[in-house]
């Protein structure tokens, strides 16, 4: 409470005793609101990206985000962003601030040094050094000492051997030394290294978080070129992973002088644990530490930002639709959504854990990992109603979801041949060419109580659909699709399916197709009776017709013919030539295709035979 008190006395004082710029409400940039302030000013920057490269320039000013009047709210500091665009450091406090500079509550990105020998551009995202004025003095006690608290660095480049996030220097020992304190700040994805105490600063670090940063999270040199020492002081922060912790120049070790402080599975440095800080989900780089963590025990230590891990938003879908007899799958971890809305569900520590209830007996629930699987009772429709639980490293959150499971139409059941069994052989002559053949099957039945129809298919070239269980299969249908002229025999494939004509399926007859063979050897003699006696080109059979018809013509005399056809338009699209065909009656099968194979497309086609001198056309009618 003492310290609240103290805090909230500090507070009223810096309202009421500065003059407070606000960005962007009175300024649109933040270097032009540091331009305008003057000692004792404070800049407040409202939430946003700023992309800018700015520079102190020597004032004693507080620079803050909404952040500094809620420390509770450390979104503030994700969503207040200066952004230095690659084009230099992003914030140069080189000409003297003092300890009463104060930056506090940004993310700092993108910032890159600008030169590998120029020390005051060097820092990528705040280099903070000392220079001499235009007449090559320092002035009086300029020793930059800037304080930076509750700040993300992230992304920023400081050159070669430069520091990335930040990189403060002073040679002026003649001076004194530059004290920067750095508080409460968290660093990840910066180049190597991270942060460089150079020459003439005595760094103080305290609830710092560095982790996954390239190589080298934090370089201290404790004598450079110039031989002006430096020191540097780490209390209740964590160095993570594969940073080296190390004075470059002399090969000591970093000093922890807290027993509060750790560093993580570094070569250098002291208190080094194998203990892992158990953050709440570092691979989005949330840094927060678990409540359980082994850190929180310490002495006053609360980490970088803050304790505990939030919950994530999981917001299943209103309502799903599933068809009866089927399952649906359902993953989970697309719906769980962290503050950032582009990144989905990860975790440091562990795989999420899901658990799922259905509040209807007839539907069932299983997981495999973050899979949901959705499996109704058999020709069960209905409505229910399926709570889903996802547990990690922050809690417990439960989200629900309506099924609808729909109605549909169930398929027949299979069913037998009765009759025949095994087609026998079918002659065929002139004066029996209109008889037929009954081929029957047993009813199949519709579940659901629907009328189900049987198409009748006899070598993909001719169907019919029946409601029937028995077709009279014409021996004139046999002659039509008859394929060669030269055969006296062949054999047909039947077979039938019965069909739902709500849901356009078909379920084969059980014991598959039957075998018809048919005779027609008559039909082939060549007796002088037989001959016709006149030319002619019959109507095609069947027609209309999908994909195959026949076409039957007379020859009174040997010939040789040419089948031509042409579409609508009257462009031919296929020609068929027969040479010496002999007299007497013949046929061509024609597939509805043109004189490259390609399939037509349906319409009214026009085909016309020439035999010798003479001529006949029809019409005839494709369709799909």
């Amino acid at each position: 409470m003492r310290y609240l008190l103290t805090f909230f006395i500090f507070i009223n004082h810096l309202l009421y005793s500065q003059n407070i710029i606000y960005v962007p409400d009175q300024y649109s940039k933040i270097q032009f609101a540091i331009d305008a302030a003057t000692n004792g000013d404070m800049v407040q920057v409202r939430p946003g990206i700023y992309y800018e490269n700015i520079n102190f320039n020597g004032k004693d000013i507080s620079l803050v985000s909404d952040h500094y009047f809620n420390i509770g709210n450390t979104q503030l500091i994700k969503d207040t962003i200066i952004d230095g665009g690659k084009k230099g450091t992003v914030i140069r406090i080189q000409s003297g601030e003092p300890s009463s500079a104060l930056i506090w509550g940004f993310t700092i990105q993108n910032g890159l040094g600008t030169g590998t020998n120029d020390v005051y551009t060097s820092g990528g995202g705040i280099n903070i050094n000392t220079h001499k004025n235009i007449d090559g003095f320092l002035p009086s006690g300029a020793l930059s000492s800037p304080r930076i608290k509750y700040c993300i660095f992230k992304n920023n480049d400081g050159g070669t051997g430069n520091g990335a996030a930040i990189h403060a220097y002073s040679k002026w020992k003649d001076y004194g030394i530059s004290s920067p304190i750095i508080s409460n700040c968290v660093f990840f994805e910066n180049a190597s290294p991270a942060v460089l105490i150079d020459e003439g600063v005595n760094g103080l670090f305290y609830n710092i978080t560095m982790a996954d940063n390239d190589t080298i999270g934090l370089e201290w040199k404790s004598t450079g070129v110039s031989n002006v020492q430096s020191s540097l002081v780490i209390n209740n922060s964590i160095i993570l992973d594969s940073l080296a912790l190390i004075d470059s120049v002399s090969a000591k070790e970093i000093e922890i002088n807290s027993s509060n402080g750790i560093s993580f599975g570094n070569k250098y440095g002291n208190n080094n644990t194998n203990i892992d800080p158990l953050f709440c989900y570092r691979k989005i780089r949330e840094y927060s530490l678990h409540n359980t963590s082994p850190l929180v025990s310490r002495t006053a230590f609360t980490g970088a930002l803050d304790v505990g891990c939030y919950s994530p938003q999981f917001d299943l879908a209103e309502s799903l639709t599933i068809l009866e007899d089927s399952k649906r799958q359902v993953l989970l971890s697309q719906y769980v959504i962290y503050e950032n809305p582009d990144m989905l569900y990860v975790s440091s520590m562990a795989s999420p854990t899901f658990s799922a209830k259905s509040l209807s007996a007839e539907i069932k629930t299983s997981l495999n990992n973050d899979t949901l699987i959705i499996t109704p009772d058999t020709n069960w429709n209905g409505l229910s109603e399926i709570q889903v639980t996802m547990t990690d490293i922050g809690g417990d959150v439960t989200s629900s979801f309506d099924v609808s499971v729909q109605e549909i139409n169930d398929l027949p059941l299979p069913f037998e041949w009765v009759y025949p069994t095994t087609l026998d052989t079918v002659q065929i002559s002139e004066k029996n060419s209109f008889d037929w053949v009954t081929i029957k099957w047993t009813r199949s039945i519709d579940i659901d109580g629907n009328k189900v129809q049987y198409w009748f298919n006899l070598d993909d070239t001719y169907y019919v659909t029946l409601r029937d269980t028995a077709y009279n299969l014409s021996h004139s249908v046999l002659l039509a699709n008859w394929y060669y002229d030269e055969l006296s025999a062949r054999e047909f494939t039947v077979t039938v399916s019965s069909f739902d004509s709500e849901q356009d399926i078909f379920v084969p007859i059980n014991g598959g197709p039957q075998k018809l063979f048919v005779n027609r050897y008559q039909f082939l003699s060549t007796n002088d009776d037989l001959i016709p006696k006149n030319f002619k080109l019959y109507q095609n059979s069947p027609n209309p017709f999908n994909p195959n018809t026949h076409i039957r013509f007379d020859l009174p005399n040997n010939e040789s013919i040419r089948l031509t056809i042409y579409n609508i338009a009257g462009k031919q699209v296929a020609q068929i030539n027969k040479d010496n065909l002999s007299a007497g009656q013949h046929e061509i099968n024609w597939k509805g295709q043109d004189q490259y194979g390609n399939r037509l497309p349906s319409g009214l086609y026009i085909y016309r035979l020439v035999a010798g001198n003479k001529t006949s056309t029809r019409k005839m009618l494709l369709l799909k």
